[in-house]
């Protein structure tokens, strides 16, 4: 699916979710690594998310797989890496983790 086909529904579920792990996570940590990732696809039993680097898939399976999975109500989240137009954060940012 190509990245600028996201339906809507899709970009507001994502969202949704990052508004809830803003409130469960460190709001620094999501921002620097859930903000340029898009919701692909949700289904009863997983969702699928396209992270713009390894880098940032890598994180999100070990930071964030359980919160995302919870968020959604599903068992299970595949990251899959997509360019993205998004600018990977700076050594700074990530240092600040």
């Amino acid at each position: 699916m190509p990245l600028s086909s996201i339906s809507p529904e899709m970009i507001s579920l994502w969202d949704q979710a990052l508004k809830h792990l803003e409130s469960t996570q460190d709001a620094r940590s999501v921002d620097a690594w859930l903000r340029g990732v898009k919701l692909l696809s949700l289904q009863p039993e997983f969702a699928v998310l396209a992270a713009p680097t390894k880098l940032h898939a890598d994180t999100i399976r070990q930071r964030f797989i359980r919160p995302i999975a919870e968020a959604f109500g599903v068992s299970e989240v595949r990251v899959e890496v997509h360019e993205l137009d998004h600018k990977p954060p700076t050594l700074d940012e990530l240092v600040a983790e």
